[in-house]
């Protein structure tokens, strides 16, 4: 059997690679500067679309509408989902990406960080040759020169946009270079480290492992092998080569790379950890079997540092946003940092729901100027709807005008985007209030819509039956069977170890 199969596929391996993925996403993001919007210039009339308008003013600057549109698009958030309540929420963020951005090149300017002219045109080339190598590979030579020309052409007239955003890599480079995490760091956990090891593996037999050695014989031959790894002048590497049973490292001496804390069994990792480098350790079992570990090197985990330095930025961000003045003019955003705001008091239940009023207050404003805005509708009524849920747990007849508010909200958003996951809320809404023609109707319609989310089928099915509708329920069964055929299983598969 493998060394690959002692990685727990699920778990701490995939959470690590997801905290690597967020902060290097988080440290490295190519800061956004409007194109040849006004972020760059601070003047007006600049060029948009219908409805575009100002969201704020940070330090003079304008930020616009079609700015966080921009991002929206070029980071493909749509594709994601066409729920109004997400795409709304992304505004918010890509909105707040925009100001930090602008408060990184500040900081860097107030650094005595510089970006010359020789700098731009070598990110121009660096650019131009990416979209040669990525973009226009196989294309003919005539196509593939004007496309070059047009994109350098595009690229000279965005200099001032590349310029910042070259500083904002430097300020972020200068951080990460200053943080180097000390190995003997108290504050440091087993999980922050990497270990790089050999091993040999005896197996022991079990109803995974048929064909392998019995108890006894396998512990009599790894102690046998263990005699040997620690004798002077040993050579484990090649111990491995002739002893180990593990297919997917015997031929490379039992080298495993570097692995994180974590990723192999319980017993490996600890004794890994317990090591210290060019140290062998006694007999390990697990469930494969039992191993002979030497750990060749231990280092503090890259993304410790990646994390650190994430902090310090954030945390530089945070003070340089206090020295400038921005002025949220657009009552969406307002509401939309409101909420935000309230989410983070969620031990201070009466503040907390304070500050939700205020957010619902705001966003109530802005549909007064906006009335079809759909993410706006969307967000307000999720807001009802939660203030219903929590005032018709205090008594019959509770919270019955905010459900009211709720479903005609949810109406009037899902009647310009019918977003299955909306549908459902206003469903539940209806069957709330004994309206079961309405709830089916609302049901039916987030089906048609749900395609191959399975699991807003599967909420769909328990709704039809709770309905008295056991035809509908099956027809969703169905349904929910032959997207997981079709996906080859069921949508998750979580292994017991």
């Amino acid at each position: 059997m493998s060394i690959t199969k002692l990685r727990k596929k699920l778990g701490s391996t995939s959470r690590l690679v997801f905290m690597i993925l967020a902060v290097a996403l988080a440290i490295g993001m190519v800061a956004y500067f409007g194109g040849t919007g006004s972020l760059s210039g601070g003047g007006s009339g600049r060029p948009g679309f219908e409805g575009d308008r100002v969201l704020a003013r940070v330090d003079g600057r304008k930020i616009y509408l079609s700015d966080v549109e921009e991002l929206l698009a070029r980071n493909r958030v749509r594709e994601s989902s066409e729920d109004p309540r997400f795409l709304f929420q992304m505004r918010g963020y890509y909105f707040d990406q925009i100001v930090d951005d602008l408060a990184k090149v500040k900081a860097a300017r107030e650094r005595g960080i510089k970006v010359s002219r020789a700098d731009v045109n070598q990110e121009i080339e660096r650019r131009i040759q990416e979209m040669v190598r990525t973009k226009l590979a196989g294309v003919s030579p005539d196509v593939a020169r004007v496309q070059e020309e047009n994109l350098r052409y595009a690229l000279n007239n965005q200099r001032d946009e590349i310029a910042q955003s070259l500083l904002v890599k430097k300020l972020e480079d200068e951080i990460r270079s200053n943080i180097t995490p000390n190995p003997k760091d108290p504050s440091l956990k087993p999980t922050d480290f990497e270990m790089k090891a050999r091993h040999i593996l005896i197996k022991v037999k079990s109803p995974t492992q048929p064909n392998a050695h019995p108890e006894e014989e396998a512990r009599k031959i790894a102690e046998d092998v263990l005699r040997q790894a620690k004798a002077p002048k040993a050579d484990f590497a090649a111990l491995a080569r002739k002893y180990s049973e593990d297919e997917g490292s015997k031929k490379k001496g039992g080298d495993l790379g570097y692995f994180p804390y974590g990723q192999m069994v319980q017993e490996f990792s600890k004794a890994a950890f317990a090591l210290k480098p060019g140290e062998i350790s006694g007999l390990v079992k697990t469930i494969y079997g039992y191993h002979i570990i030497k750990l060749e090197d231990k280092r503090v985990a890259s993304w410790v540092q990646q994390a650190r330095a994430y902090q310090e930025l954030q945390k530089l961000v945070d003070e340089t946003k206090k020295k400038m003045r921005i002025e949220i003019l657009d009552d969406g955003i307002r509401g939309y940092h409101l909420a935000m705001e309230a989410n983070r008091l969620y031990n201070k239940p009466k503040e907390r729901e304070a500050k939700l009023r205020e957010a619902a207050a705001a966003y109530e404003k802005a549909l007064k100027q906006r009335p079809g805005d759909v993410g706006l509708l969307a967000v307000l009524a999720d807001y009802y709807r939660s203030r219903y849920e929590e005032l018709s747990k205090k008594g019959k007849g509770q919270g019955v005008k905010e459900r009211e508010r709720a479903i005609e909200l949810y109406r009037k958003a899902t009647s310009e985007t019918p977003a299955p996951r909306m549908l459902m809320d206003l469903g539940k809404l209806y069957a709330a209030e004994g309206r079961t023609k309405e709830a089916l109707s609302v049901f039916q319609k987030a089906s048609e819509t749900a395609f191959s989310d399975t699991y807003t089928r599967t909420e769909l099915k328990e709704q039809f039956k709770k309905l008295g509708r056991p035809d509908l329920a099956q027809k969703e069964q169905t349904l929910i069977d032959q997207l997981n055929k079709s996906a080859g299983g069921s949508p998750f598969s979580i292994p017991s170890r």
